[in-house]
This record gives structure tokens, sequence and C-alpha cells, in this order.
């Protein structure tokens, strides 16, 4: 996953070096990039994504939000 952001080209996007976001960025970048796997990460991993099926739970609730946004956002009456 990381692998799509090393790849982007931060410096066309505006002021961002003037800014020193570019910067902080690239630190967080080299952070993640060092982090160890499994046993040997260095962060501490969130409780709440411990969970083995933390990705079918989130699925679960983007879908289950699926009639509220076409009703309430797109108007569609179901």
């Amino acid at each position: 996953m990381l692998s799509r952001f090393k790849n982007r080209n931060l410096s066309r996007l505006p002021n961002r070096r003037q800014t020193g976001i570019y910067q902080t960025v690239q630190k967080w970048m080299a952070i993640l990039e060092a982090q160890g796997r499994g046993a040997e990460r260095n962060l501490r991993m969130v409780e709440d994504y411990q969970i083995t099926n933390v990705s079918e739970k989130v699925a679960r609730i983007i879908v289950s939000y699926t009639d509220y946004v076409n009703r309430v956002v797109w108007h569609k009456n179901l």
C-alpha cells in the first residue's frame, strides 16, 4: 500500500514545500517504511483494528448506509 504513495510526485502540489507540509509527509513516510510487521511493530496497533474481521465489519457498515444515502443524498424513492 505504501508503494502507491511513495511513487507520487508531491512536489507538483502548490506551495507545499514552503509550508513545511512536504517535509512532514516525507518524515511520516520514512517512519511507515521503517515500521516492522507483526510482533516487530514499533507503533502500537489500535485495539479496534486487532480483531480478525475488521474489514468485514467496515464493509457491513458501509453497505448499511446505502439506503440512507440513496434516500437523503440522491432523493431516490426506494
